[in-house]
């Protein structure tokens, strides 16, 4: 995401245990309502519906969906520009070195420690810091920003964005949160408004509403559904709060009204994971 994102993992109502225990409920429950109509017996039958209700409603319970962050890890993507940070070095090891680390060392920056490491040889940490220009996000802990003084400056590689980044403002994943890798797509969108002059984190001018999304379509699969049609800025899947379920709908933003026009008219009841999608423009 440029910020979060729900995760868009499959899912169905009922697993085939689920559906095994459904069936035994109902069976019980008509067996049990017969037996009691014969002994006009109104008000047990009255509570067995609602037993068997309560029952069910316990089966479909999903677990909380999990909330996903499009993070940068496992690459030096992040570079610590603080006074002071790029190390004495001699004009002959400089030399040596490749020519990114000598533009570097001239620019007084280098990767910050361990990021380059997490996901690979590191265990991800539960913190990262943000991008306040582009919105990325970075896997991150606090003692990565030195031992001594308050924190760091930082750059986005990315972007070009420089800012302090304090370690008592190091954000921590919530319950229910995971890192996962930064998209190529954003990258490239980002990428794409430095070249067109526009804000790093520019999404797009026009937000669709997509409807009728069947339950286990993917972002991955709506993005590369729209992308066909036009240059698509972020897919965002809908999802209950209190349940995790998706909602059954999208938001997405195509970067112009000629993209925005061409989804409408060419992805409007198109077929998208079994189901035929109503795309039209969001009301704000």
């Amino acid at each position: 995401i440029s910020g979060a994102t729900h995760s868009p993992s499959s899912f169905s109502f009922l697993s085939h245990f689920q559906a095994i225990e459904y069936t035994v409920h109902l069976i019980r429950f008509l067996a049990v309502t017969a037996c009691l109509y014969q002994m006009k017996c109104w008000i047990i039958i009255t509570i067995v519906p609602c037993t068997f209700l309560f029952q069910l409603n316990h089966a479909l319970v999903v677990p909380q969906q999990t909330t996903r962050k499009r993070t940068f890890f496992g690459s030096s993507n992040l570079f610590d520009t603080t006074n002071g940070a790029i190390e004495t070095k001699t004009d002959e090891e400089i030399r040596k070195g490749s020519r990114q680390e000598r533009i570097n060392h001239a620019n007084n920056k280098r990767p910050v420690k361990n990021q380059a490491e997490y996901g690979k040889a590191l265990e991800l940490p539960g913190t990262y810091v943000r991008c306040g220009s582009c919105k990325a996000h970075f896997a991150l802990a606090p003692d990565d920003l030195g031992v001594k003084g308050k924190g760091r400056r930082l750059e986005c590689s990315l972007c070009g964005n420089r800012w302090f980044q304090s370690k008592d403002r190091v954000n921590a994943l919530r319950d229910g949160m995971e890192l996962v890798p930064f998209p190529q797509s954003d990258m490239d969108r980002i990428e794409l408004n430095k070249k067109e002059g526009k804000d790093p984190g520019f999404l797009g001018d026009v937000k669709l509403y997509v409807g009728n999304v069947a339950f286990e379509c993917t972002e991955e699969q709506l993005y590369k559904e729209f992308s066909n049609v036009g240059s698509v800025g972020d897919v965002a899947l809908a999802f209950d709060n209190a349940t995790g379920r998706p909602k059954g709908f999208a938001f997405i933003v195509m970067r112009t009204k000629e993209d925005a026009e061409n989804a409408c008219k060419l992805l409007n009841e198109a077929d998208v994971a079994g189901r035929n999608i109503k795309v039209h423009y969001a009301n704000y």
